[in-house]
């Protein structure tokens, strides 16, 4: 599994490179990602060639100010539900999928986010 993370306002140019080649992106709906083909403007995808190379960009940098009691000491992605943080469970959903490449994009407390994932 691979992690980056990023203060929000110091996301890389890079990874924003998408931009110029939005005519290429396609959208997945949840129910492809049971299929082995998909269908988009006119062209056939493998799913699993698309999933392999795909990203999941995590927005992970709110104050959690409608929440402040939580989040005095911890940022919002890290409160627990379960026994474990929010941000652990939107990833695992993710993985459930098949993919398995993060970048969360943080702000407040971000080396709390940083800290969870090195461990």
């Amino acid at each position: 599994m691979k992690f980056k993370t990023w203060k929000s306002r110091t996301l890389p140019a890079k990874h924003f490179n998408f931009m110029k080649a939005a005519s290429s992106l396609i959208s997945l709906r949840k129910n492809d990602l049971n299929s082995k083909i998909v269908k988009r403007r006119g062209r056939v995808y493998q799913i699993n060639k698309i999933i392999e190379n795909m990203t999941v960009l995590i927005l992970a940098g709110g104050l959690g100010s409608r929440i402040n009691q939580h989040t005095k000491n911890l940022p919002k992605p890290m409160i627990r539900i379960s026994g474990e943080p929010i941000i652990s469970h939107i990833i695992n959903h993710y993985k459930s999928y098949g993919l398995n490449k993060f970048i969360i994009a943080s702000g407040y407390k971000s080396e709390v986010i940083e800290n969870y994932f090195k461990k």
